[in-house]
């Protein structure tokens, strides 16, 4: 600044304050020189601002020097240590050693200038060879890799069996552009299995031991220390032989059962022992991932899921690999079948299902790194096959439905999530369909995969129905179904509407709470249809559990009205059995009785007046029973401040609600797949006996036609609790 002022002040003439410019005759050289001052002005400001920027330039470079030097120290230590190991190597094993100069001379030719093995740039050599060299993969050769990767633990022989490893998975499409590099060429079967059992069997310890050797250490220590601390406190004395399979047995076991915490993997991520093996690691799921793709045996592939659950746990080192794997398990899990052959469809049903549950527990340990996505995958894939309900899909349904239940319930804050967008959307749905009502936007509700949505999340609720998070749920889901009933036509759609209220029995069942259904079913007795003379068919009778919709054409046939009354009664039991324990039992059924007894005034078909008559009977015994139960609560201001429930008249003998609600389903199940779903199983030919034995009598004696209907009715008391078994048949028959 003061070079600028002193070429200022040489430079510019000085003025006077107040008096004003007047043109000189040298003012031409006064001006020259104002434009050379302004210009030696901008010089040295650009002057200036390059001097600072190279004093930055030198201060950040200088502090990167420091850092790198820093770095490398221990960097070139481990370079140094793997020289040594190597020159121990053509000492121990000069075969060995001459085999890697000759085959892969890139891992051995290097310097610790270049420090290419373990800074992170170790996967360098081996990805330049990339013209596809097939090297013949011996016996000879595998032993000594498995020697070198699995009992002298080298980080070199690992390398070279994953690479073996590979190219095996690769062996049905060796022109794949995934696969880069050297392969080996298999030239048998047996080779392939032994390499393809050892490596699945004994990789996932020796990755382990590489990436985390103090974790690793310090769990086979433990193990050894329990072992024998076990056997001090037992005093067992074993021998060597036996002690050293012992104890080897409990380090594989703890080794298998390590788990890689958020630290160890974050630590590891940073550190240079990552970086080399990172490539292989990609490599090697890469191999994984196309193996179950391409694999056409399914016993291969149930070996290669169930030996892949030790790998899962190194899936989120490398980022991007676990949805292409989930994809692959969904896909499994839900369109898998076996290929046509005389070998493998003796055990087909068996192999099938092991490879569908060792796909979802995959599923299920990716589940506990990504969350929510799992869910939302594996929800959208199941209904997308839920097309239809019949015998054959109905263990494949219910399988799968276990499986994601069980999926539901790892952790309920994402169950929460999950099950609120998706009971949401078909609450859209059914809304949409309430205001347009177009039959395509009516069709959308009406149909098989609407009603087995509704069945999976009423099986998600009712099993974790005691959860907070999930509780909340329930009212939606009854508001949903129930407006699918009023949406539905009462008498041709009656098998979706039967569909419905099962599935309310369930929510009410496991919620402990009264959901009335018994309204909707005394509209299917009211039709006309059911009044008029039947048509004869020789048409057998249908199983309404696999229909949703039943033609008009075909309601006047007996076969089919015999159907649809008998699942009526039917629900109709099941609601009196769901609140038979509750306190408010013979008020809730005063409404319902007056319905009964104003039907049989209508004279319907003797085989349905029998089980109307049969329920009232029930009706009547249940209230006296609660009524008895009533009676015992000696303070009537304690039994009303106390939240009654529904199961407050229940003793300690007796089961509650939703387990004889599960068991009575159970026997249902039972008698749906053996199709012999019928409400009262005495046959017309053992009534048709019976009355002419009671007509009859014994010594020609006259009996009532009172008493034969009597008895009948007895009968059928007897009887129609056999439909829904685990509800006491044998109390209701007093």
């Amino acid at each position: 600044q003061q070079r600028n002022n002193w070429i200022y002040s040489m430079v510019l003439p000085k003025r006077s304050n107040g008096n004003k410019k007047t043109p000189n005759k040298g003012s031409k050289n006064k001006t020259k020189s104002e434009e050379i001052c302004l210009k030696r002005k901008v010089e040295i400001k650009s002057e200036e601002a390059d001097f600072k920027k190279q004093k930055i330039k030198d201060e950040t470079h200088a502090i990167d020097d420091e850092n790198d030097r820093k770095k490398l120290i221990p960097e070139r230590n481990e370079v140094s240590a793997h020289l040594n190991e190597l020159d121990e190597l053509s000492k121990k094993d000069p075969e060995f050693y001459h085999f890697l100069e000759n085959e892969e001379p890139t891992l051995l030719n290097f310097t610790e200038a270049e420090n290419e093995l373990e800074l992170g740039d170790d996967e360098k050599p081996l990805e330049e060879d990339e013209n596809n060299t097939t090297t013949v993969l011996t016996k000879k050769l595998l032993r000594s890799y498995q020697k070198k990767a699995f009992i002298q633990k080298s980080s070199i022989g690992l390398k070279l069996i994953m690479r073996a490893f590979c190219s095996a998975c690769f062996i049905g499409d060796p022109n794949n552009k995934s696969f880069k590099g050297k392969m080996y060429s298999i030239p048998s079967e047996a080779i392939f299995f032994d390499l393809m059992i050892s490596f699945l069997d004994n990789g996932h310890k020796a990755i382990l031991l590489q990436l985390f050797p103090s974790q690793v250490k310090s769990t086979l220590k433990k193990a050894e220390r329990e072992v024998m601390e076990g056997l001090k406190k037992t005093g067992e004395n074993l021998m060597e032989k036996e002690l050293k399979d012992l104890i080897q047995r409990s380090k594989a076991k703890a080794v298998e059962n390590l788990e890689i915490s958020n630290e160890m993997r974050s630590s590891l991520l940073k550190s240079s022992k990552f970086k080399s093996f990172q490539i292989p690691l990609k490599r090697l799921f890469a191999s994984f991932l196309h193996l179950i793709k391409t694999t056409k045996d399914p016993t291969l592939l149930e070996k290669v899921l169930r030996y892949f659950g030790y790998y899962t746990k190194f899936m989120p080192l490398i980022s991007k690999i676990q949805k292409d794997f989930l994809k692959e398990f969904l896909e499994i899990w839900t369109n898998y079948s076996i290929p046509k052959s005389e070998s493998i469809q003796q055990n087909s049903k068996s192999i099938l299902t092991i490879i569908q549950l060792l796909a979802y527990l995959r599923i299920r340990e990716i589940y506990f790194s990504m969350g929510y996505p799992v869910i939302k995958s594996m929800y959208t894939s199941f209904v997308k096959i839920c097309r239809t309900l019949d015998e054959n899909f109905l263990p494949g349904f219910s399988f799968r439905l276990n499986c994601f239940v069980d999926l539901m319930g790892l952790d309920m804050s994402k169950s929460y999530e999950a099950g609120f967008i998706f009971i949401k959307q078909l609450a859209i749905l059914l809304r949409k369909a309430v205001v347009k009502m177009t039959p395509e936007v009516i069709g959308d509700v009406l149909k098989w995969q609407y009603i087995l949505c509704l069945k999976i999340w009423a099986e998600v609720l009712s099993v974790y129905s005691k959860e907070d998070e999930l509780m909340m749920l329930i009212h939606p889901l009854v508001t949903v179904t129930d407006g699918v009933i009023k949406l539905a036509p009462p008498l041709e759609m009656f098998a979706l509407r039967s569909h419905c209220i099962q599935i309310l029995h369930k929510l009410s069942a496991s919620a402990n709470m009264h959901i009335p259904t018994i309204p909707y079913l005394f509209k299917h007795m009211s039709f006309d249809v059911f009044y008029k003379a039947h048509k004869r068919s020789t048409e057998p009778q249908p199983n309404i559990h696999f229909l949703l919709k039943i033609p008009k054409e075909k309601m006047p046939i007996k076969v089919i009205k015999d159907a649809v009354m008998n699942e009526t009664f039917r629900l109709i039991q099941e609601s009196i059995e769901l609140n038979r324990y509750s306190a408010a039992f013979p008020e809730i059924m005063i409404p319902i009785t007056f319905s009964l007894r104003k039907y049989l005034k209508t004279k319907p078909e003797k085989s349905w007046t029998i089980m109307t008559k049969s329920l009232i009977n029930l009706i009547q015994a249940y209230a006296a029973e609660a009524c008895e139960r009533r009676k015992k609560i000696q303070n009537v201001l304690e039994f009303s401040k106390n939240d009654v429930k529904v199961e407050n008249l229940i003793k300690e003998n007796e089961k509650s609600s939703y387990e004889r609600f599960k068991s009575a389903q159970e026997a249902l199940n039972i008698m749906i797949s053996k199709s012999i779903v019928t409400a009262i199983p005495t046959s017309d030919k053992k009534r048709k006996e019976m009355r002419n034995g009671l007509e009859s009598g014994k010594n020609n004696k006259k009996v009532k036609t009172e008493e034969v209907e009597e008895n009948i009715s007895k009968e059928a008391h007897k009887t129609i609790p056999d439909l829904v078994k685990g509800f006491e048949p044998a109390d209701w028959s007093d």
